[in-house]
């Protein structure tokens, strides 16, 4: 289970899951004795990470990516986000970095159509 919180959670006011439900912070409370914590800053949706030149989305990068998008990035697409690959919306061997503001996810489906049919590519 995924739990985002933003400055609003800080003040007491609202939990939600990666799902999009909202959940009050006294319901989380409940089961973080058994939680493991994870911590991701997001300073702005724009914000590039540079992960040296590596080709994989893998670690903390992937973590963010997933953690952003919450589920396949495709118009009309709900596949969530641990069943999705990391894309690069400029394909590596055209010079795209990986790096979060380069990364978005796709479900296998829609990853695989991308690679056969560019010209198909309605991802946002």
């Amino acid at each position: 289970m995924s739990i985002l919180v933003g400055y609003e959670t800080f003040a007491g006011r609202i939990c939600e899951l990666a799902d999009g439900t909202v959940v009050a912070p006294g319901d989380v409370a409940a089961v973080l004795d058994r939680a493991v914590i994870e911590r991701a800053v997001f300073e702005s949706a724009a914000r590039v990470t540079e992960i040296s030149h590596q080709r994989l989305f893998t670690g903390a990068l992937r973590r963010a990516i997933e953690l952003r998008d919450r589920t396949c990035t495709h118009a009309f697409c709900s596949v969530e986000a641990d069943r999705c690959d990391v894309d690069h919306r400029v394909p590596a061997r055209e010079g795209g970095p990986t790096t979060q503001a380069n990364g978005r996810l796709l479900c296998p489906f829609h990853n695989h159509l991308r690679q056969k049919r560019p010209d198909l590519d309605d991802v946002p």
